[in-house]
C-alpha cells in the first residue's frame, strides 16, 4: 500500500543489445471518497428540530456538503470548508408524518463526489388542548375539566394549574390519549380564571395547552324541606330548612304568614337549619311558611311551604305496599310515615288480624320500616294495621244523654287526685296527658261526668305507659363495611330521648374532625371528600351531648378505595346540577366518550351502596337510568354512575342531589 500523496513513477527498459532507456511519470496517491450520515440512526423516528451529523473520508481539499430529502430538487442544508463533518438542525415541523430519506452528496476539491443516505420516519407533533369547559365559559360548582393530547408516543403524564400556581390541581399518567378531571369550584375565588394543561410523552416531549374560564359563585337558593308542600300539621313540627351555594355566615329567618315578627331566626356556617314549630297557638286552617336566607355577601333567597294546621290525633300513612291488595310473600316491609306526632318517641305496632307481629319506637315522622314474615301465614287476604302512641297521650272524653248544662269533666288516674277537670256546655273534651309523670306500667284513666241535673256516670280505661328509651345515635350512610371513593354522603341520626340543642361532632379515625354541628336538629348529612385519607380501612365516629350533658356515640367501620385513573369520560346531564332537588322516582342521563367498542356496563350506587339494576349498551348516550328515592331519608346523597366496557377501561362521575319526598 502506497501512502496517499506525489510519488514518481519511473520506468527502465534494456534490449539485447544492453542498451537502456527510462522514463519517468510523476503522480499523486488519494484514497476513494466516502460519505456517512452518522446521526439520526438508521429507521429513526424523529420529530420536533433533529440534529443530523455528516462526515467523509478521504476527501482532499475543499468540501461541498449537499443535503436533500426524498430526491427534492432543493437541498435542505448547502455548506462548503475543508473539515470533514458537518451537521444540521433539521426542523421537521413542516414534513408530512412519515417514511422519509435524507440524501447526502459530498464532492472534495479534486471533483471526486460520494452519496449516502439515511431512512427515518417523521412522527406527528405532540399537541395538548382542554376541549371544554370553552374558552371565556362561565362555570360554578363542580366542573367536568376534559384534555387531549395527540402525537405522544409512550406514557403520556397530564399535569393541570389553576393561574400557575405551584401544585397542581389535577395529575395523572398513562397511555390513554385523553384525561378529565371534576373541578370543584366552591373554594376558587370568583372571578377570571386560567387553567393551564402540561402534556409530556414517552419520549420527554412537552406541549401545553391555556383555558382561561369566569368561576362564578353558584346561585343562592333555599329551600324548607320538611313538612311537604300541603302537608296537615299539628303539635310540634320540625321544619328543616336547606340552602345552597351561600357563602360566608348564612342567615336563617322563617315566618308565618308575611308576620313582622320572625317565628325563628339563626346564623351560623352550616347549609341547613331546623326548628321545631309549636302549632298548638297557630289557629287552624291554611298557613304559609316563609323562608329567608341571606349569606355573607349579602345575597338572598326565598322559599315558601304552605301546610293546613289541624291539632288533633296522629295521622298515620302506609306507603309500602303501596295499595290494598297488594300480593306479598316472604318478609314484607312496611314502610311508613306520621304527621301531627308530638316530639319526642313515638311507639308503633304493627298488627296482622289483629295481632301485634312487630313493634318499634323512633323520633322519625318517616320513612320508618317494619317487617312481617308472612312465610307462616296462610293464603289469602290479611288485614295489616299500624298503631302509634307519641309521648303526648291525647285523652278524648265524651258524655251522651246528658241533661242541662253545665256539663263537668273530671279525669284522674288510679283514682288518684283529678289530673284535669273542666265545665261547659261541649258533650266532649280533650286532654293532653304528660304520660312522662307515672311511673312505666299498666294505669287506669277514671273518667266522671256530671250534667246540670246532677246525674254521673263513670269510664274507666286502661293503658300502658312505657318511657321512652334514652338517648343514642346511629348511622345512616354509608353502610357497615361500605366500600367508598371520591365524595360521599355522611348521615347519621338520633333514637330515643335526648333533649335539644344537640351538639355532633364527626372525626375519621377518632382523631381528624369533619364536621360539627349545634342546634335542635336530630340528624345530621354532609358531603365528606374521601381522597383526603388513605386507601384502606377507617373508622368514622360520631359523638352527640344533648343540653343535660347527656353523651351518645357510634362507629362505623368502612374502606376507603380510590377508582384507578378514569380511561372512560362519564357526564351526568340529568339532574343538571349538583344540589338539585328530587323526589320519588328520578331518572339519571348519562353520555360517555373514550368508551371501546362493544357492551358497557353502568352502575349507579348511592352514598356509596349499588341500587337498582346495572344497565348494559353499546350506545355512548344518552343511557338513562332510574333510582326511586322512597325509602331514602331526606336531605344531602351523592350518586356515582360507575361505566365499564369492553377493554376494562372504566370512568365515573358524581352528582349530589337533595332527596324530598
Amino acid at each position: 500500500m502506497v501512502a496517499d500523496g506525489a510519488h514518481t513513477l519511473t520506468a527502465t527498459v534494456q534490449d539485447g543489445a544492453g542498451r537502456s532507456g527510462t522514463g519517468v511519470r510523476h503522480i499523486t496517491v488519494a484514497q476513494t471518497l466516502s460519505a456517512s450520515i452518522t446521526s439520526p440512526a438508521e429507521g429513526a423516528t424523529v420529530t420536533g428540530t433533529v440534529p443530523v451529523n455528516m462526515s467523509e473520508s478521504n476527501g482532499t481539499g475543499t468540501i461541498t456538503w449537499t443535503l436533500r430529502l426524498d430526491g427534492g430538487s432543493t437541498p435542505i442544508f448547502t455548506t462548503s470548508g475543508t473539515a470533514s463533518t458537518a451537521s444540521f438542525n433539521w426542523d421537521t415541523s413542516s414534513v408530512a408524518p412519515g417514511a422519509h430519506q435524507l440524501q447526502l452528496t459530498v464532492q472534495d476539491g479534486g471533483g471526486r463526489t460520494a452519496t449516502a443516505t439515511r431512512n427515518v420516519t417523521v412522527a406527528a407533533p405532540l399537541s395538548a388542548s382542554i376541549p371544554s369547559p370553552t374558552e371565556g365559559a362561565t362555570v360554578s360548582g363542580t366542573v367536568p375539566v376534559n384534555m387531549s393530547e395527540t402525537g405522544g408516543t409512550g406514557t403520556i403524564t397530564w399535569t393541570l394549574r389553576l393561574d400557575g400556581g405551584t401544585t397542581p390541581i389535577f395529575s395523572t399518567s398513562g397511555t390513554a390519549s385523553t384525561a378529565s378531571f371534576n373541578w370543584d369550584t366552591s373554594g376558587v375565588v370568583a372571578g377570571s380564571h386560567q387553567l393551564q394543561l402540561t402534556v409530556q410523552d414517552g419520549a420527554g416531549r412537552t406541549a401545553t395547552a391555556i383555558r382561561t374560564v369566569n368561576v362564578a359563585p353558584p346561585p343562592l337558593t333555599a329551600t324548607i324541606t320538611t313538612p311537604t308542600e300541603g302537608a296537615t300539621v299539628g303539635g310540634t313540627v320540625p321544619v328543616g330548612m336547606s340552602e345552597t351555594g351561600g357563602t360566608g355566615t348564612i342567615t336563617w329567618t322563617l315566618r308565618l304568614d308575611g308576620g313582622a315578627t320572625p317565628i325563628f331566626s339563626t346564623s351560623g356556617t352550616a347549609s341547613t337549619a331546623s326548628f321545631n314549630w309549636d302549632t298548638s297557638g297557630v289557629p287552624a286552617g291554611s298557613h304559609q311558611l316563609q323562608l329567608t336566607v341571606q349569606d355573607g355577601s349579602g345575597r338572598t333567597a326565598t322559599a315558601i311551604r304552605n301546610v293546613t294546621v289541624q291539632q288533633g290525633t296522629i295521622r298515620v300513612f302506609i306507603t309500602q305496599p303501596g295499595t290494598d291488595g297488594t300480593t306479598v310473600s316472604g318478609t314484607v316491609w312496611f314502610t311508613i310515615w306520621l304527621e301531627n306526632a308530638a316530639a319526642g318517641t313515638r311507639n308503633l305496632t304493627l298488627s296482622i288480624d289483629g295481632t301485634a307481629v312487630a313493634t318499634t319506637s323512633t323520633t322519625s315522622n318517616g320513612p320508618i320500616s317494619m317487617p312481617w314474615n308472612s312465610t307462616g301465614a296462610s293464603g289469602g287476604t290479611h288485614t295489616a294495621t299500624v298503631s302509634v302512641r307519641d309521648s303526648m297521650v291525647t285523652v278524648g272524653m265524651s258524655a251522651t244523654n246528658a241533661s242541662g248544662t253545665p256539663i263537668s269533666f273530671t279525669l284522674s288516674v288510679d283514682g288518684g287526685a283529678p289530673v284535669f277537670s273542666t265545665s261547659g256546655t261541649a258533650t266532649t273534651a280533650s286532654f293532653g296527658w304528660n304520660s312522662n309523670s307515672v311511673p312505666d306500667g299498666a294505669h287506669t284513666l277514671n273518667l266522671m261526668v256530671q250534667d246540670g241535673a246532677g246525674r254521673t256516670a263513670n269510664a274507666v280505661l286502661h293503658v300502658t305507659v312505657v318511657t321512652p328509651p334514652p338517648m343514642g345515635v346511629q348511622f345512616t350512610s354509608p353502610a357497615e363495611g361500605a366500600t367508598v371513593n371520591g365524595t360521599i354522603t355522611v348521615a347519621a341520626s338520633l333514637t330515643g330521648g335526648g333533649t335539644a340543642p344537640f351538639t355532633w361532632t364527626v372525626k375519621v379515625d377518632n382523631t381528624t374532625q369533619i364536621f360539627t354541628s349545634t342546634g335542635s336538629a336530630r340528624s345530621i348529612s354532609f358531603a365528606w371528600n374521601t381522597t383526603t385519607v388513605p386507601d384502606g380501612p377507617h373508622t368514622l365516629n360520631v359523638s352527640v351531648q344533648d343540653s343535660t350533658g347527656a353523651p351518645a356515640s357510634a362507629v362505623r367501620n368502612i374502606t376507603v378505595k380510590q377508582p384507578p385513573p378514569s380511561t372512560i369520560n362519564v357526564f351526568i346531564t340529568q339532574p343538571g346540577a349538583d344540589g338539585a332537588t328530587v323526589s320519588g322516582t328520578t331518572w339519571f342521563t348519562i353520555w360517555i366518550e373514550n368508551a371501546a367498542a362493544g357492551n358497557r356496563t353502568f352502575t349507579m350506587s348511592v352514598d356509596g351502596t349499588a341500587v337498582g339494576t346495572p344497565t348494559n349498551t353499546t350506545s355512548n348516550g344518552p343511557v338513562s337510568m332510574p333510582w326511586t328515592t322512597n325509602g331514602t331519608p331526606n336531605g344531602s346523597h351523592s350518586v356515582t354512575i360507575s361505566v365499564r366496557d369492553s377493554a376494562g377501561g372504566t370512568g365515573q362521575a358524581v352528582r349530589v342531589v337533595t332527596v324530598a319526598n
